[in-house]
């Protein structure tokens, strides 16, 4: 799809940014952990925050660690926490600095227009400094925060770490070794006795009376931990370094109960490591640590009696002397956002966003993202766009591996290839089912199958598809040079844009029978017989459409406002209350919530019911094969009706409803008082004449109010 890279930056102004009390979107559990790039506490409250590929959040643990709530701080690339008092400094290395005076509740931009990744008090002074993009002069605050500015005559370096040992302030850059000032920042001496004035310093920590800090540098060629006896004027290389090779640094060393904790990072994996000699030797903690150990940051609680571990796959917490970890992340949602999602009878199936080359994985919930399931095999590594639910099976579009093309799964966890006749290149954009035929858009072509996904053939000579909708007795094909129309089940097409300003169809969604279609660049169209026309909102950029039984859901991209409309586009309204999720690539209905899956901010919910005129609308409940037993139709799929046969397991009022994938009710086959055991219940031709002839139709069963059962209709044509 057409997307725009939208960084998701705080509005530079000195507003404070929280979450509202009757939020009502909230931020589910992510599939993956976050990448902990700083920790910090003020005794009763613990801040985490997260950075990856540009984007950071910040969540807030009141009981220890053990469970988290997201703070409302957008993508900034968090680099430094600090407790300072009453006043708490957030340093973003994409977004500033930021100071909270409510223990971390609220922000207020501090220092606009400079990024920052240090913060350090020192007596009256507060200072700053630049890491990652820009050498720039350090930057000091003398009213606790509220104002900065750069400090006359500092060096201009890249700062990656300062300590202060209560006098003096000692500063480790990323490309000009060290640096000290003894009369508070106004003056600096770099110091170069054993360190080269090129050198990479990541970390400095006092003890007892001496200087350590850890080392990568590229010329000349020296890494590991050094040691100062004389204030930072002389260092040597310690007897023994956790570093064991020239591609991996330390990243945090930190002193602690008289002992030195190194956390180290690679491009693989890092370490964490505990020296109670002054560095002479190290000892290795992670042996019984899982996943990534790429440390970000140290916390220690209770008096030093748990320590708490931030690497690039999560928080883990030891308390009992790292002889075993236990992951602790409840409530945070992860950074990497969603490409697609769909539910499949009560379990969300989702396609992770892409982290540059890699990809990220299918993975699924049952429980509203509570807990998550990976894929295994290919699906674990793959990226995907398109998810299409069959029933019995889901099919997936599967790129970042090799070949691409269609996979399927009867569990969303363990996937085969199902690509015959489809590009080993490709990368699919929408799989559709149409009443039995599925279609998939892809960049180079437009695939259909007639045998439930096994093989394909091209359709139309259509190229670059990435929507497929019917609409009555047309289906209709969003492309990047307008939409295709067929009535004869893709032999021939024809150009079917009348009425619409662009080319680029971003998406569509058919509400009630009304067709909507979203133009890159110019808004939401509303087709009327075979004319598009604009809805109320036509100049702006829109990449998701959700119907929900009456309702039209959408999001402006460059606003971020969720908006849905009652009257087929007529008139919006906002629906935002509790969402700073940025921008949403997917949505869908699950357990009762509408689900939003974002570019960078996970996954959101919110409950139908606070959404005007969806409150009605049931999600499909979870079917088991236990529960299959008790609803089954014959013929299935079927052409010209059947029977529903089930059993109930005890007499009561028993209710047989047909309805479409957005919970909106089609029909009602039974109605009344049954006896235990076995019944019957006839589906007519004329019934199925009743039905939307495209999408996924399911049966619920429902006993005394309780449902006992879900099934999906197959319909041959």
């Amino acid at each position: 799809m057409h997307r725009i890279s939208i960084v998701f930056l705080l509005a530079a102004t000195c507003s404070g940014i929280s979450v509202p009390a009757s939020a009502q979107w909230t931020q589910l559990n992510g599939p993956e952990p976050p990448v902990v790039s700083a920790l910090e506490t003020d005794g009763s409250t613990i801040l985490l925050g997260t950075n990856e590929s540009d984007a950071g959040e910040l969540f807030r643990s009141t009981d220890g660690g053990h469970t988290w709530a997201n703070a409302g701080f957008p993508n900034g690339g968090i680099g430094e926490l600090l407790v300072d008092g009453s006043n708490w400094f957030l340093g973003s290395y994409i977004d500033g600095t930021y100071r909270s005076t409510d223990g971390g509740f609220t922000w207020t931009k501090v220092d606009p227009g400079v990024t920052a990744d240090v913060v350090l008090r020192l007596g009256a002074n507060l200072f700053s400094g630049e890491s990652f993009f820009t050498a720039r002069p350090i930057r000091r605050s003398t009213d606790d925060g509220a104002t900065w500015a750069a400090i006359p005559g500092s060096p201009s370096v890249r700062i990656l770490s300062m300590v202060s040992d209560g006098s003096r302030i000692f500063l480790g850059s990323g490309d000009s070794g060290m640096y000290r000032s003894t009369d508070g920042g106004t003056t600096w001496h770099q110091l170069t006795g054993g360190l080269p004035s090129t050198a990479k310093i990541s970390s400095i920590a006092p003890l007892n009376g001496d200087l350590f800090c850890g080392l990568l540098s590229g010329v000349p060629l020296l890494f590991g931990v050094f040691r100062s006896t004389d204030d930072g004027e002389t260092w040597t290389q310690t007897a023994q370094s956790p570093v064991s090779n020239a591609g991996t640094e330390i990243h945090r060393l930190v002193a602690h109960d008289g002992a030195l904790y190194a956390g180290t990072r690679s491009f693989t994996t890092g370490g964490l490591y505990r020296s109670t000699d002054l560095g002479a030797t190290w000892e290795d903690l992670d042996q019984n640590l899982p996943g990534n150990h790429n440390v970000g940051d140290f916390l220690w609680l209770d008096g030093g009696a748990t320590l708490l571990a931030g690497l690039d796959d999560g928080l883990y917490r030891t308390e009992d002397d790292t002889q075993t970890w236990t992951e602790t992340r409840h409530g945070t949602g992860a950074i990497r956002g969603s490409q697609c999602v769909i539910d499949r009878q009560g379990t969300l199936v989702v396609g992770l966003q892409t982290n540059a080359a890699q990809g990220r994985g299918i993975w699924r919930t049952t429980d509203l993202g509570d807990t998550w399931l990976p894929s295994s095999g290919t699906g674990a590594t793959a990226t995907s766009r398109a998810l299409c639910d069959l029933g019995a099976e889901v099919l997936a579009g599967f790129y970042n591996t090799s070949p691409r093309g269609v996979f399927r799964s009867t569990d969303g966890g363990a996937w085969a290839l199902s690509s015959n006749g489809i590009a080993t290149s490709t990368i699919i954009n929408e799989i559709y089912d149409d009443a039995g035929t599925i279609w998939a858009g892809a960049w180079e072509a437009l695939y259909r199958s007639t045998d439930n996904g096994f093989h394909w053939q091209t359709s139309g000579g259509i190229g670059r598809a990435q929507s497929i909708l019917r609409v009555g007795n047309r289906l209709l094909v969003g492309t990047d040079a307008g939409i295709q129309s067929t009535t004869d089940g893709g032999e021939t097409w024809s150009s079917f844009s009348t009425g619409l300003p662009g080319s680029i169809v971003e998406t569509m969604a058919s509400v009630q029978g009304t067709a909507f279609a979203a133009i890159w660049g110019f808004g939401i169209y509303r087709l009327e017989g075979e004319t598009w026309v604009p809805t109320s909102i036509d100049d702006d950029y829109y990449e998701v459409l959700q119907s929900v039984g009456p309702v039209l859901v959408t999001q402006s991209v460059l606003g971020y406002d969720i908006l849905y409309s009652l009257d087929l586009g007529e008139t919006w309204s906002t629906f935002n209350d509790g969402f700073f999720g940025g921008e949403i690539y997917t949505m869908t209905i699950s357990d009762g919530h509408l689900v939003a899956g974002t570019r960078g901010r996970g996954f959101w919910a919110r409950p139908l019911s606070d959404l005007p005129g969806a409150a009605d609308v049931p999600s499909p409940e979870p079917s088991t094969a236990a529960n299959e037993m008790h609803l089954q139709l014959w013929p299935n799929p079927t052409k010209d009706g059947g029977t529903f046969a089930f059993a109930l397991p005890q007499a009561g009022r028993v209710r047989l409803t047909l309805y479409d994938v957005s919970g909106r009710a089609l029909l009602v086959l039974a109605d009344e008082r049954m006896s235990a055991g076995e019944h019957r219940a006839r589906m007519e031709s004329g019934d199925l004449s009743r039905l939307p002839a495209a999408g996924a139709v399911f049966a619920r069963l429902e006993l005394d109010g309780t449902v006992l059962a879900t099934t999906k209709l197959a319909r041959l044509p």
